[in-house]
């Protein structure tokens, strides 16, 4: 399952911040460098491994199951943390993204 993720940065990399697609051990290097705060290369690092299972978490929490679908998407999306950040089409991951890019 890594490798599916490691591809997804890969291909998000690709134009935005490296003119070539990256290696794995590319990757895997830059996530764990020190410049990088360690709560936010902890969650990345978590991200690749696909450890954040969003639907999962809130479809066994009594009275947020609901949570465990995106309401943006008709017939509902699992939530995951790549549908959060890449895939759906609320206005705010745009936002985000927005403020993202002026960094």
């Amino acid at each position: 399952m890594a490798s599916l993720h490691i591809d997804i940065v890969r291909t998000a990399v690709h134009g935005v911040i490296m003119t070539h697609l990256p290696h794995d051990s590319t990757i895997w290097t830059a996530l764990r460098k020190s410049a990088i705060r360690r709560n936010v290369r902890d969650f990345l690092l978590k991200m690749v491994n696909h450890e954040r299972n969003i639907s999962r978490y809130w479809a066994h929490t009594l009275g947020y199951e609901d949570r465990a679908q995106c309401p943006i998407f008709p017939g509902g999306q699992t939530e995951t943390m790549a549908h959060i950040l890449m895939e759906c089409q609320a206005p705010v991951r745009s936002e985000i993204w927005a403020l993202c890019h002026r960094l």
